[in-house]
C-alpha cells in the first residue's frame, strides 16, 4: 500500500492512506471503552467510513444510520442483540414496516470482494464513484470494496448531480456504482466518457432501453448489473449485451451462489448470506430459470397480487409496459384508497400525459383482460427514496389523485 496515495475523496476534501489510517486510529482511541454495538448517523461520509473501521478494528458491530432516521425507530433497534460475529448492521423497515436490522460477518462481505473484482473489472489503479449515502447497504459495500482494493473512493452528492460530468474529470473517475435511478441523471445530464471502465448497478431492474444507452455514452465500459440483497448478499449478475438482449432476466448465479427455485419462490445459499437467513436463504422473492439458466424475477411476494385466484405479478407488468417504446419506467403498485392496481410510468416525451392512451392500448393487446391495471398514469417523476429506490408507499397513496386513465373495462 502507497501511504501517500488518494484513498477517499469527498466534496473537496482528498484523504491519502495515510491520512485515513490516522483516523481510524483517532476513532479507535475514541471508541475503545464502548462496549455495546455503536450508531453511526451518515452526516459525513468520511467519519462515517473510519467509525465503520474502528469498529472493525475493535471486534465491535456498527449500525449506519440514515441522517433522518426515526428516532422512535432507533430506540427499538437499541434494544436489538447483536449475533455473533457481526460486523454491520443494515437497517431496513422491514416488509411489515416495522424496522429491523440485518447483520453481516465481516467475511459475509470480505469473502465476495475477491469475484467483484474480476466481475466488475475492479482493481487499485480503479477511482470509483459512489454516491455519500452510505447507510444504503450497496453504496457502503462498493466504498469498502475499493479500499480493501487500494483504490481511490470518489465520493459524490445527489443533490450535486449537474457536477457530477465536471467531478469525473477533476477526480479522473474510471469506475462508478449507481442505481438505475442515478444511472438515469448521467444520461439526463448529457454526461459522455470514454475513461469509465467499469459501471455497476443493483437495486432494481435496470431496463434494456437505459442499457444500450449507457454503453453508448460509456463504451469502454464494461457494464454489470448485479442482483443481491442485504440479507442475501450477491445473487446473480449479467453484463453488457446479455442485459438487453435477455431484459427481464437478472443473470446467473455469482461465483459460490447457489440459486434454488421451487414453487415460484427463490432461496439462496452462499458464503455471503446473513446468519440470521442461511436456514431458509430467502427474502420471498419470486421467480423462474428460462431455458438458459438465467434467473427472472416475478418481484417479491409482498408485490404478487391476487384478483378472483389469479395472481399478478407487478414485475410481470412493469417488464411489458418497458416494451413500449417511449416507457423509462414503470411501477405496478396497489392504492391505499381503493384496493385497485394502478400503473405509474415516465417516458421520453416532452409532454406530459400525451403516452397514457398509447400504452392503455399496447397493454390491452399484451395483456389478458384479468391482468389489466385499473388506471396508468403518466408522472414526471416516480418518487424514490434517498437510495435510489422506488418509493412504494408514495405511490400507493398517490393513486386517486388527479385525472387517471381507467383501462381496465
Amino acid at each position: 500500500m502507497f501511504p501517500n496515495k488518494d484513498a477517499v475523496v469527498f466534496d473537496g476534501t482528498t484523504l491519502s492512506y495515510a491520512d485515513l489510517a490516522r483516523s481510524i486510529h483517532t476513532s479507535i482511541s475514541e471508541e475503545k471503552n464502548v462496549t455495546a454495538k455503536s450508531f453511526v448517523f451518515n452526516r459525513n461520509p468520511i467519519e462515517t467510513l473510519c467509525s465503520v473501521l474502528a469498529s472493525n478494528a475493535l471486534n465491535r458491530a456498527v449500525v449506519v444510520v440514515p441522517a433522518d432516521y426515526p428516532e422512535k425507530n432507533l430506540e427499538i433497534e437499541q434494544e436489538e442483540p447483536v449475533p455473533s460475529g457481526a460486523f454491520i448492521g443494515i437497517l431496513t423497515s422491514g416488509s411489515s414496516g416495522k424496522p429491523k436490522t440485518v447483520w453481516k460477518s465481516n467475511d459475509n462481505w470480505e469473502l465476495a470482494f475477491k469475484h467483484q473484482s474480476e466481475i466488475f473489472g475492479i482493481s487499485k489503479s480503479e477511482k470509483l464513484f459512489v454516491l455519500d449515502a452510505l447507510s444504503y447497504s450497496a453504496n457502503l459495500n462498493a466504498a469498502l470494496h475499493i479500499l480493501w482494493e487500494g483504490g481511490t473512493l470518489v465520493l459524490g452528492q445527489l443533490k450535486k448531480a449537474r457536477r457530477w460530468k465536471e467531478m469525473f474529470e477533476e477526480a479522473k473517475v474510471s469506475s462508478c456504482f449507481l442505481v438505475p435511478s442515478h444511472c438515469q441523471l448521467l444520461l439526463n445530464n448529457g454526461i459522455v466518457n470514454d475513461n469509465i471502465k467499469s459501471l455497476v448497478t443493483a437495486g432494481e431492474k435496470l431496463s434494456a432501453k437505459m442499457a444500450k444507452e449507457l454503453l453508448e455514452r460509456f463504451p469502454a465500459s464494461k457494464l454489470t448489473e448485479y442482483y443481491g440483497a442485504a440479507e442475501l448478499g450477491h445473487i446473480t449478475y449479467h453484463q453488457n449485451a446479455d442485459i438487453y438482449n435477455f431484459p427481464h432476466s437478472v443473470g446467473k448465479p455469482f461465483p459460490q451462489v447457489k440459486v434454488v427455485v421451487k414453487d415460484n419462490k427463490v432461496t439462496v445459499s452462499s458464503p455471503f448470506v446473513s446468519s440470521e437467513y442461511k436456514e431458509n436463504g430467502t427474502v420471498d422473492d419470486l421467480g423462474y430459470f428460462d431455458k438458459g439458466d438465467r434467473l427472472v424475477l416475478k418481484g417479491r411476494s409482498g408485490r404478487m397480487f391476487n384478483r378472483r385466484a389469479l395472481n399478478i405479478y407487478a414485475q410481470e407488468i412493469e417488464n411489458i409496459a418497458l416494451t413500449f417504446d417511449s416507457v423509462q419506467k414503470a411501477v405496478l403498485v396497489e392504492s391505499e384508497i381503493n384496493k385497485r392496481l394502478n400503473l405509474y410510468f415516465t417516458t421520453n416525451s416532452k409532454a406530459l400525459g400525451n403516452d397514457e392512451e398509447e400504452l392503455a392500448a399496447f397493454l390491452k393487446q399484451c395483456l389478458p383482460k384479468a391482468k389489466m391495471p385499473s388506471f396508468v398514469k403518466e408522472l414526471e417523476e416516480i418518487p424514490h427514496s434517498e437510495t435510489g429506490k422506488v418509493d412504494f408507499r408514495a405511490l400507493s397513496k398517490m393513486s386517486g389523485e388527479g385525472e387517471i386513465l381507467n383501462i381496465a373495462s
